[in-house]
């Protein structure tokens, strides 16, 4: 008697997780704004194998076209580079004033 094997197209979130190595919460996600085809029987839910597949090679296609936009761009040179760099810091990094209140009749540094 020959055993043939099955191989299975709709797997659990487990084995989804598995198999793509995402968290269910991304999983999850991803089914519920319908960019993975799922199947809901009763409270089970199963995923399309080969629609995740499709996922992972688009995300695959997606990362590899950013980081050749990153590479293409080239290397900068010290400066360049620094003064990039310090712009974006600028830019993202804003500080945070406490201000303290003082109460009437007081002046900050001054010792009663």
């Amino acid at each position: 008697m020959l055993k043939e094997s099955v191989q299975q197209e709709w797997v659990s979130y487990p084995e989804a997780e598995r198999y793509s190595g995402l968290s269910h919460t991304t999983l999850w996600r991803c089914v519920n704004s319908r960019e993975l085809k799922a199947a809901r029987v009763g409270r089970s839910v199963r995923i399309h194998l080969p629609t995740l597949h499709e996922f992972m090679e688009a995300a695959s296609e997606k990362a590899v076209g950013l980081e050749q936009a990153v590479y293409d761009s080239g290397p900068k040179k010290g400066r360049e580079k620094h003064k990039e760099a310090s712009s974006v810091t600028r830019e993202v990094a804003t500080p945070i004033v406490i201000c303290q209140r003082s109460r009437k009749g007081e002046e900050k540094g001054e010792d009663s």
